[in-house]
């Protein structure tokens, strides 16, 4: 009987011990959802000084969005990002919520305008 409960005592405790390290685990190894700031950058406006404080980004993708800007004049809207080349799905996802874009009107040509 000792050996029975000595047995169930060693098998609870090692569940209870991987239970432990698999909370660990999504605890910091799991991505966190980005807070949006108070005050996001309007993409149409943005310097690259702005961008390189925003997590995640780095000096290929400020610049890409930078001439993004400059070859279409304006952005229509943040999703707009998600077209740059080579720009990751979850990259995107990240940065999204640190933009905005103030001011856009639509034409009748269908593209939107800034007033």
């Amino acid at each position: 009987m000792k050996s029975g409960m000595r047995t169930r005592a060693i098998i609870f405790t090692a569940a209870v011990l991987l239970i432990a390290i698999v909370a660990l685990i999504l605890i910091f190894f799991l991505p966190r959802p980005l807070k949006a700031p108070a005050d996001p950058f309007d993409l149409n406006t943005v310097t690259y000084a702005q961008m390189m404080t925003l997590p995640g980004m780095t000096d290929h993708f400020a610049q890409e969005i930078l001439d993004y800007r400059t070859t279409h004049e304006y952005f229509v809207g943040v999703y707009e990002i998600s077209f740059i080349d080579d720009m990751p799905q979850n990259l995107y996802n990240q940065l999204a919520p640190y933009f905005v874009v103030q001011g856009a009107a639509t034409t009748a040509a269908g593209r939107t305008e800034q007033p």
